[in-house]
């Protein structure tokens, strides 16, 4: 019987286990940065600034996350940043002041922090008090494979604020002479992280500002805008990398596109999209059903579209160079950066989806098959839009790294390319009225 049974106690965890859900977790140390911008998100912030200061070698340098959000308590910190895999956010899955859909739910991605360098500090101010909390926490303790979780010391105060006040750090969110009234100074975050642990150059840099260029649904300035709401992304970098720095924003090459489709699929797979071909100035309106056997209802839910798709011979973007006073070259590398069919849940990037190595939908394959009419991943940029809400179907997985695999995902797969398919129908219709039709 049950109750012969000798019961076994669950072990204390380890403390490496924060480690291992910032080393294994987080994939690369830019998705460590984008979680933790999201995190700004979720409390509330209009502004986040990511700071970085030299030396950014092994063991030295500095990366700085701040924020005007709300801001934490002693009490937050302790029974809720601290708890991996909390409830917090499954208890509350609205911001507290501006209603927003939250980003985290799993717990888990402030520990990113961890990814980044050995040491962090968290500088924190709650709207409405009159103090700043600080506290240290020393990654290395977490290292120690003999150490207990409880066993960890983290040091913390409480003093008069320093940082997160008129004048004080906070102040770097705004230009000079752009400061905001004193009301505004008085809460938000500051990350600290001090020590990297790994060497930061070039290349990550600019990986970074176009994965955060990317972060946000491009239509959330204008849903903000009617929601008296906004979110700006900042980037000051050491001076030799000063030409990336700034406020993160899209290439303008975004807001000319040869072709445009848009609307939305509806959770029975009814579309309602309209379509502005190159050379045309009205706009075509398609409103159908797609095809699915037995009555069968896609497990993925509603989303909405929006895809831009650019003619890539070299007249094309030669009159795209010229417009914009460029070079060929750098219209084609701001295409190729901004590349690809992206997901976003409730205004944000679900990543991989959309990078340029990261064909999900797998339309290079399909060109291969018939390059005369498809269109490859390198002349789209896409945004598919889902909520959190409405496709609770889509699901994360643990890293944070794309959904789970499964029927809602296929569906989705499937939807978005056959909505793609309509642009290229229509498309090569246009192309081969041309006299001397153009070639990729």
């Amino acid at each position: 019987s049950l109750s012969a049974l000798i019961p076994l106690h669950v072990h204390r965890p380890r403390a490496r286990i924060l480690r291992t859900f910032g080393d294994e977790l987080i994939s690369s140390e830019t998705v460590a940065v984008i979680e933790l911008v999201k995190n700004a998100y979720d409390a509330d912030a209009t502004r986040v600034l990511v700071r970085f200061q030299v030396p950014l070698e092994i063991g030295q340098g500095r990366i700085e996350v701040i924020d005007n959000g709300h801001g934490m308590s002693l009490e937050t910190i302790q029974t809720a940043w601290m708890e991996p895999a909390t409830l917090f956010r499954k208890r509350q899955s609205r911001s507290e002041g501006r209603g927003r859909r939250v980003l985290g739910e799993k717990g888990i991605r402030r520990f990113a922090a961890s990814r980044l360098a050995n040491f962090l500090e968290v500088v924190t101010r709650r709207a409405g008090t009159d103090r700043e909390v600080r506290v240290l926490f020393d990654w290395s303790q977490f290292d120690d494979e003999q150490k207990y979780l409880d066993e960890v010391e983290v040091l913390w105060e409480e003093v008069e604020p320093a940082e997160i006040c008129p004048n004080g750090t906070i102040g770097s969110l705004w230009e000079e002479n752009n400061k905001p009234e004193a009301s505004e100074l008085i809460h938000g975050t500051i990350l600290r992280m001090e020590g990297v642990r790994t060497s930061w150059g070039k290349e990550q840099f600019k990986n970074l500002r176009t994965d955060l260029s990317r972060l946000i649904s491009p239509f959330f300035g204008q849903d903000g805008v009617n929601q008296h709401d906004e979110f700006q992304i900042h980037l000051q970098l050491p001076a030799l990398f000063e030409d990336l720095s700034g406020k993160v924003e899209p290439p303008e090459i975004l807001e000319r596109p040869h072709y445009i489709l848009k609307g939305d699929v509806d959770e029975t797979g009814h579309y309602d999209l309209t379509l502005k071909l190159r050379g045309q100035d009205d706009r075509a309106s398609i409103n159908r059903q797609f095809p699915f056997p037995d009555d069968y209802k896609p497990q993925c839910g509603p989303f909405h579209i929006e895809l831009r798709v650019w003619d890539r011979d070299p007249a094309s973007m030669g009159e795209l160079a010229q417009t914009y006073g460029s070079t060929v070259g750098d219209v084609r590398r701001d295409l190729d950066d901004a590349a690809g069919i992206s997901i976003y849940r409730d205004g944000f990037r679900v990543m991989p989806y959309g990078d340029p190595r990261n064909d999900w939908l797998r339309l290079d394959l399909r060109r291969v098959q018939n390059p005369t009419k498809r269109l490859s991943n390198n002349q789209i940029v896409g945004y598919v839009l889902i909520s959190a809400d409405d496709n609770p179907r889509l699901r994360d997985q643990s890293n944070r790294e794309g959904l789970i695999e499964g029927p809602a995902l296929g569906d989705l797969r499937n939807l978005v390319t056959m909505t793609l398919a309509e642009l290229e129908k229509r498309r090569y219709v246009v192309r081969h009225r041309q006299e001397e039709p153009k070639g990729l």
